[in-house]
């Protein structure tokens, strides 16, 4: 019902975006979190749905590269975020209130979680290449060497001249934090993701930025191929975000009503 009303104001297509999956994410009876449905009666129930929208582009590129490697196979898409908030709420938890923080490349995404449902997701277009091109050009070195650099970068070996390229990331996470709309401060508990090598580098970067935008601590925890295969003892990648995927795919049995559209 809230799509057909969206869309009787405006379209989905006339924004350029898809809707390329949705699912029913929580429900609660009576202030209860149903883990199943148990046909008991309830005087309130609260039911969080989520819809993936993606940009046509991206399907388009997608869509084109399926044509030429896989034509056979169906293409499904849906979000990482969306992956990644099923993955991180079937470890031993920390809290029913979380953030989840993914960097990438050429991103910083951002999902705040409130009462175990993910309620909001946001992104920055600066990311791991960003700092490591800005850091080329401030050492001098070729930029496949200021990525690598970057995983051995600390607090007491970088540079003056590159204090103020990190302080301008920090401040566009201190943003992102602050975008939400959340009438809440985010969560204490930042559940941070990045490539591997690279948590030392940015766990104190988006502890700054958490401490900024809510003047009060914060705890990140960097999440990886070991905590993950902790978590349920199944063989794990040294990519994390491999092991998100792994995990998101071959648990789709308990996803009931998720759909691919």
């Amino acid at each position: 019902q809230a799509l057909e009303e969206f869309n009787k104001v405006q379209s989905l297509e006339s924004l350029g975006v898809k809707e390329t999956s949705r699912t029913v994410l929580d429900a609660y009876a009576n202030g209860y979190r149903l883990s199943t449905v148990n046909n008991q009666k309830a005087t309130e129930l609260t039911v969080t749905h989520v819809s993936t929208l993606v940009r046509q582009e991206i399907i388009d590129a997608l869509q084109e590269m399926q044509d030429k490697l896989f034509a056979k196979v169906p293409l499904h898409v849906t979000s990482y975020m969306l992956a990644n908030y099923y993955v991180i709420d079937a470890l031993p938890p920390e809290g029913e209130d979380l953030c989840l923080v993914d960097v990438t490349n050429e991103a910083t995404e951002l999902s705040v979680v409130r009462n175990n449902t993910l309620q909001y997701s946001t992104h920055v277009a600066y990311g791991r290449a960003s700092l490591a091109r800005e850091y080329s050009e401030i050492a001098k070195i070729p930029i496949h060497e200021a990525f690598t650099s970057l995983r051995t970068l600390t607090a007491s070996t970088t540079s003056k001249a590159m204090t103020p390229v990190l302080d301008a990331y920090v401040a566009h996470v201190v943003e992102l934090f602050k975008e939400t709309g959340d009438r809440l401060t985010i969560p204490k508990y930042i559940y941070l993701q990045t490539d591997a090598g690279l948590s030392d580098f940015f766990k104190p970067l988006i502890e700054e930025a958490g401490k900024l935008a809510t003047k009060s601590s914060v705890t990140v925890i960097v999440i990886g191929p070991s905590n993950l295969q902790k978590a349920d003892n199944v063989q794990t990648s040294n990519d994390t975000a491999l092991s998100v995927a792994m995990r998101f795919f071959h648990t789709r049995h308990d996803r009931t009503y998720f759909e691919y559209l």
